[in-house]
């Protein structure tokens, strides 16, 4: 995963330096929004295996229960 980093922020870098400052408003921008996408994506992810989860545990009682 940190050769990935690395070469995200090396890219991000690169690209401020090319940028002027509008385009760097439109950057961080995207970067902003990527971020709270992708923090929504793991939190609905989250909650969905946890739905799975609960439900897996559920079902595994009740068939215990049944003789």
């Amino acid at each position: 995963m940190e050769p990935f980093s690395d070469q995200v922020d090396k890219d991000i870098e690169h690209l401020q330096k090319l940028l002027d400052d509008e385009g760097k408003k439109v950057l961080e921008r995207l970067l902003d929004n990527s971020a709270e996408l992708e923090r929504l994506l793991v939190c609905e992810g989250f909650k969905d295996g946890f739905r799975l989860g609960a439900r897996i545990m559920i079902a595994t009682m009740d068939s215990a229960k049944k003789p």
